[in-house]
């Protein structure tokens, strides 16, 4: 998805640089339409990633993929730092 939108990002700077109507429409690529046209582009990866979330989210949950994973739990003491002094051998 990242690639995909640098791909799309970089094919609106083009855009703007390119098609002559553009061109003439905005002076500069620090003009508000290209940051307005980039903001969209965003707002729109940003709900593409969240529909496919949403759908694998969906899809596991029906299938019983989480109940079936019996991943262990991690306990306190897994994370904590090992107590006592450590001995390093040269």
């Amino acid at each position: 998805m990242t690639n995909l939108y640098i791909l799309v990002g970089g094919g609106v700077n083009e855009m703007f640089l390119r098609v002559d109507v553009l061109r003439r429409a905005t002076p500069t690529l620090n003009s508000p339409a290209v940051g307005l046209t980039h903001l969209g582009v965003i707002i729109v990866f940003l709900a593409l990633i969240g529909y496919f979330n949403v759908v694998l989210r969906v899809s596991r949950e029906r299938d019983g993929a989480f109940r079936q994973m019996n991943l262990p739990r991690a306990s306190a003491s897994t994370w904590s730092r090992p107590r006592g002094k450590i001995e390093l051998n040269s």
